[in-house]
């Protein structure tokens, strides 16, 4: 995802706002909404309609989140819709959650198995995680049943492939490259 300038301007002030006293809130009530506008296309259609004004939309988003948010995400979102910025939020919470991760030194590792992964193997799985890259961790678990079995580990910028589609994989590669007589 490409995250555009007025992205990193919000997702930074935001940021400045709410570090260390709430950063950790505002990130987990983030995501929700931006899974939220992702998976409603209405709500995103009147967030975004230029025929609805942004004092409406204000108080929509007032009457239906004003028990469910903290007041320091409740004060974003009146920005962002007030500027009319609602379809920036994907960027913005990207943004902000690569401050978050700096500023808190928790490496994000995405792990993708071919089936859901068992509580106490997630944890496990976390712990020598941690240890093994000297940092505390946060886990998230996808679920891709085209990896077969096996495992794949996102840490960074790196991927650590032990699914048996990839095993596979190789074992074509090697088997193409074997010259029979």
């Amino acid at each position: 995802m490409t995250i555009s300038i007025v992205a990193r301007r919000y997702a930074t002030a935001l940021f400045e706002s709410v570090h260390p006293r709430a950063s950790t809130i505002v990130r987990q009530e983030l995501r929700l909404l931006a899974d939220v506008l992702m998976r409603t296309p209405e709500l995103r259609r009147f967030l975004t309609a230029p025929g609805i004004t942004p004092a409406a939309q204000v108080q929509f988003l007032e009457r239906q989140l004003a028990t469910l948010v903290s007041a320091d995400t409740l004060a974003f979102l009146r920005l962002l819709v007030t500027k009319r910025r609602t379809e920036e939020l994907p960027g913005i919470l990207a943004y902000f959650e690569e401050l978050f991760y700096a500023a808190t030194q928790i490496k994000r590792v995405t792990i993708r198995s071919a089936r859901p992964l068992p509580a106490e193997l997630r944890e496990t799985i976390k712990r020598k995680l941690g240890a093994w890259i000297k940092e505390q961790v946060e886990l998230e678990c996808e679920v891709d049943p085209g990896l077969l079995g096996g495992l794949q580990i996102f840490v960074a910028h790196q991927v650590v492939d032990g699914s048996l589609r990839h095993r596979l994989s190789e074992l074509r590669t090697r088997l193409r490259s074997v010259k029979v007589h």
